[in-house]
């Protein structure tokens, strides 16, 4: 590994020697790389490792990703997708529109981020879903951009747990440490405070309102606002 003093900086590769790519590698490719280091010369290292991309992974040239994001086989990232440190997609995850996804998020296997709200009113506008920090975002999720009509975005906070086949719809604003159970679904223009439950199999109607620590238990149809605790 690196010196203490060294770590944290930018390390550019002069060489790459001895290594071949099954398929041609291109703008946007995510190279994963376990190294040791075999010797120093002041600022110069010499590393010895092993260095794998997955050919079956779709990345847009244009997508910004940190360099610590991990993206497994059969995903696909839109050319309008900012992932930051961390972010790993499982593998045959989609996420597209303008969508940023927040730090050590991990997006599991055929979930759909960010992609059109489910209005017949939008009629392709550019809008944006917004997502926080470490949420764990199982199989099957989807989260939905914004519509022109509701303010252009969907908000989702950070620390959040959604399980499998959680939805969260245009518009909609999320906050932190909620836990969504397996199909729990937000309608369009939903506010959920911070601490929420969501039982498993419930529903939340369009404008709804959850408060903060509320309890919604699994099945429940929920119509009218719900008030905090």
């Amino acid at each position: 590994g690196l010196d203490v003093d060294k770590r944290g900086k930018t390390i550019l590769f002069m060489t790459l020697d001895n290594v071949r790519f099954r398929l041609p590698v291109r703008p946007g490719d995510i190279l994963k790389m376990r190294v040791r280091t075999l010797k120093v010369r002041g600022d110069i290292y010499k590393f010895r490792g092993e260095a794998s991309i997955h050919p079956t992974a779709v990345v847009d040239p244009a997508a910004e990703l940190a360099s610590t994001v991990e993206i497994g086989p059969y995903c696909l990232v839109g050319p309008n997708v900012t992932l930051h440190d961390g972010v790993s997609l499982v593998s045959h995850a989609t996420v597209a529109g303008v969508t940023v996804v927040g730090a050590e998020t991990v997006v599991g296997p055929f979930s759909s981020i960010g992609g059109p709200p489910q209005h017949l009113a939008h009629k392709g506008e550019e809008t944006r879903l917004v997502i926080g920090e470490r949420n764990s975002i199982r199989e099957h999720v989807t989260m939905n951009t914004g519509t022109v009509l509701g303010g252009g975005v969907t908000t989702v906070g950070s620390d959040g747990l959604y399980m499998v086949g959680s939805h969260v719809a245009h518009d909609c604003v999320v906050g932190d440490k909620v836990t969504f159970a397996n199909n729990a679904t937000l309608a369009g223009h939903v506010t959920v405070g911070d601490f929420v439950f969501m039982g498993g199999l419930c529903a939340v109607h369009q404008f709804s309102r959850i408060g903060r620590y509320a309890f919604v238990g699994g099945g429940a149809i929920v119509t009218r606002d719900i008030i905090p605790f």
